[in-house]
């Protein structure tokens, strides 16, 4: 075994060192960009949900679900008695489409085109407001 490879210590090593050099952390390394420090990326550059689908109404799909967990999380829905809640499940519906309308026309970072779909602008809007909201 080489000396050093492969070892726990030069795991952590290795990312305190990068630390400084991932464009998604702040300088210190310990988090990811904020909107106050325009030398890093903005939260929109970079997201936990790229290459996420497209969604729209009429689809079935994981990715679905994970879209209901984020409008539960963005819009505190999370009891089956709030009559904005979703059911979670496979399949974007009216209402699924009709919730993705108000989270794209929501003034928080920037109000997106209504459309009722969930693409790329829309992931990065749910991104920003799950880590700024």
């Amino acid at each position: 075994m080489v000396a050093g490879v492969g070892d726990e210590k030069t795991a952590v090593r290795g990312v305190q060192a990068d630390a400084g050099r991932n464009p998604h952390l702040g300088p210190d390394g310990a988090g990811p960009p904020s909107p106050e420090n325009p030398s890093l990326p903005s939260p929109a550059t970079v997201t936990i949900f790229d290459g996420m689908p497209l969604l729209l109404e009429g689809n079935y799909c994981g990715q679905v679900q994970i879209l209901y967990i984020v409008l539960k999380q963005i819009f505190g829905c999370s009891t089956s008695r709030n009559p904005k809640y979703l059911y979670p499940g496979l399949a974007y519906l009216a209402t699924t489409a009709a919730r993705v309308g108000v989270l794209q026309n929501c003034p928080q970072y920037r109000r997106l085109h209504v459309d009722g779909k969930c693409g790329t602008d829309t992931w990065k809007k749910a991104a920003w407001l799950l880590a700024n909201g």
